[in-house]
């Protein structure tokens, strides 16, 4: 708990949001300078390096932040994660960076539906306690 209250402290704390934005793209430039020499991280096969910075750099995607190296700002890392993201493993995985019906539904079955059922119940009693006292 201390974590996350820490964590929304840092989260409201602009300058060191920025600071925490050009640690990232610092690494970002380190990723973008390994991927030089190799067409994966840690040599000319997939790795647990790339398994772990796909993770990351889906992570800064799901954030909004693929600016940092789309559009040639940073190529070997576009091109890198556009092959990780075309690997059938992470099109099995649960990517959120988009829905997964299947995964959502008992989700939302399972946490939503009986709040809203409550919710709903409680609208309809008010509105019949509302009806009974007007009429």
């Amino acid at each position: 708990i201390a974590d996350v209250a820490g964590w929304n402290v840092t989260m409201r704390d602009r300058a060191e949001v920025e600071r925490l934005d050009q640690r990232a793209q610092s690494l970002l430039d380190e990723l973008e300078e390994a991927l030089a020499s190799t067409e994966f991280l840690a040599s000319d096969r997939y790795s647990l390096a790339d398994a772990a910075w796909t993770v990351i750099v889906s992570r800064l995607h799901m954030q909004g932040r693929q600016h940092w190296w789309a559009n040639g700002r940073r190529p070997r890392v576009e091109t890198w994660y556009s092959r990780m993201r075309d690997r059938p493993s992470y099109r099995d995985a649960t990517i959120w960076d988009r829905l997964h019906f299947g995964v959502m539904a008992p989700i939302i079955a399972r946490v939503l539906l009986p709040r809203l059922t409550v919710a709903l119940l409680a609208f309809v009693a008010t509105s019949v306690a509302i009806w009974w006292v007007l009429t």
